[in-house]
């Protein structure tokens, strides 16, 4: 097994500390689920984030983008992808979301899936997983 065991401790620059648990949810925002997901590969729009929330964000109301470096794995084999992305983040009232795409489980092998977010310092900001099934 790939999986990094290393603790989320990174932080985001104009944002802060993360929380501890990020969702994974569809395109629209319906279907959050916490922790680990079940992916159905057939389902009508399989397009997903991993929304990460940071409670107490610094500064004050605003949309930008960070740059993140992701790393995906699945059960059977080292990362199957890895790519540094330009995340989008909102910041309203003290309260930042940061959205970092991960694709569309069609593409992906049925089994259990690991994802894991890093600031461009290496330090880890977030980790979630989900199961592909069909």
């Amino acid at each position: 097994m790939f999986t990094d065991q290393s603790a989320v401790k990174g932080t985001i620059a104009g944002l802060g500390k993360p929380s501890t648990n990020p969702s994974i949810q569809n395109k629209y925002r319906s279907n959050r689920q916490y922790g680990f997901a079940t992916l159905p590969t057939a389902s009508h729009d399989q397009r997903r984030w991993v929304v990460i929330r940071f409670p107490n964000a610094i500064g004050g109301d605003r949309n930008e983008r960070q740059l993140v470096w992701v790393e995906q794995y699945h059960e059977e084999s080292e990362p199957w992808v890895t790519y540094w992305l330009n995340a989008h983040v909102s910041v309203k009232d003290g309260s930042g979301t940061m959205d970092v795409y991960i694709g569309a489980p069609r593409h992906r092998a049925p089994g259990h899936h690991w994802v894991y977010i890093y600031n461009e310092q290496g330090q880890k900001i977030a980790e979630a997983e989900y199961q592909v099934v069909h």
